[in-house]
């Protein structure tokens, strides 16, 4: 299970921090702040759909996070370590999977409209089987394809939550609902709806998913981009790190680099780790980093970013920070409050 930020705070509430996965709008932000509102001893809770963020205050006497990670799991949503952007593959096996549905429904979608407008324009009669081939589609893309939409939905509804997942899938259902009962095939067919639009309304039932997938499908690429964003930073941090012990220059992999290490930085290297320069001065460019498009002169005592390039002169840095804690491998939004 994901980790999670938890700060204790003064008097009896601990805040938790959570990164979040499959919100798509504020009908989503809203299940969220409903579904664990109605938990014992949840305080306050704040969701950024921007950031795809919560924060919770509690009373750990009443509950602990294992028990609020449980609730937004049955919800549908996926919780993530809020320190680390490395969701993105997470978050492309889920685009991925997300776009092959949406392919599927969507190719259903046409093939039914095209039968459709036929049958509306009187150039294709209705048989029997043509219903019962509209039913097995709509099943296939509302139980397969709407799997996820399904179970979010049930999460909601379970707890006394509306929200999208809810609507549309109780509209699906209709869809549904409506075309078994009006298919003229017996058992079925001894209502005497003779000439019902089975095959509209399990049209009905394959484009609220589809709509629905293709909603959730345009979110995700949307924030797997930003992600993308985020992982090429990554990348600007070099493998190894050349580390000064003992008098001597030894060549590590950044993973075993400690804080308080001493690396050195020749001209043209890029700097592998976040710390503050020892000796040395030079110009460094952090541009790829901070934005800043003027390289920054650097001298003992000044701080350098990880991934920043050196551009003249040879640094001795001691490393501040780290790894997981280090400037490109936090999220930037760890630092900020969600806002409603």
């Amino acid at each position: 299970m994901a980790e999670a930020t938890v700060r204790r705070e003064a008097g009896p509430l601990e805040s938790l921090q959570l990164k979040l996965g499959g919100m798509s709008c504020s009908f989503c932000v809203n299940a969220i702040e409903r579904g664990l509102k109605r938990e014992r001893g949840i305080e306050e809770v704040h969701v950024s759909l921007a950031h795809e963020e919560a924060l919770i205050r509690f009373r750990p006497g009443d509950i602990d996070p294992t028990r609020i990670k449980d609730v937004l799991h049955s919800l549908g949503f996926l919780v993530r370590d809020p320190r680390k952007v490395g969701a993105f593959d997470e978050q492309l096996a889920l685009k991925r999977q997300e776009g092959k549905d949406l392919i599927s429904a969507a190719s259903v979608a046409l093939v039914m409209v095209l039968a459709m407008a036929a049958m509306w324009l009187d150039l294709w009669q209705m048989r029997d089987w043509h219903v019962w081939t509209a039913w097995a589609l709509a099943s296939c893309v509302f139980c397969w394809n709407g799997r996820r939409i399904i179970r979010m939905a049930w999460g909601a509804a379970r707890r006394g939550i509306t929200n999208q997942h809810v609507l549309l899938t109780m509209g699906a259902i209709g869809g549904y609902t409506g075309g078994l009962l009006g298919a003229p095939i017996p058992p079925l067919g001894w209502y005497g709806f003779v000439g019902f639009p089975a095959v509209d309304f399990f049209g009905v039932t394959v484009f609220l998913t589809a709509y629905h997938l293709l909603s959730g499908y345009v979110g995700l690429v949307v924030r797997t981009r930003a992600s993308e964003s985020v992982r090429r930073l990554l990348s600007l941090q070099p493998e190894t790190a050349r580390v000064v012990r003992d008098g001597r220059e030894v060549e590590v992999p950044i993973e075993e680099v400690l804080v308080g290490d001493v690396v050195r930085v020749r001209p043209g290297e890029r700097v592998p780790v976040d710390g503050v320069i020892e000796e040395g001065a030079s110009a460094v460019d952090q541009s790829l980093v901070t934005g800043e498009p003027i390289p920054e002169d650097k001298v003992a005592g000044d701080a350098v970013i990880g991934g920043s390039i050196n551009q003249t002169g040879a640094l001795l840095v001691r490393a501040t920070r780290v790894g997981e804690e280090s400037f490109l491998r936090r999220s930037p939004a760890t630092s900020r409050k969600p806002r409603r």
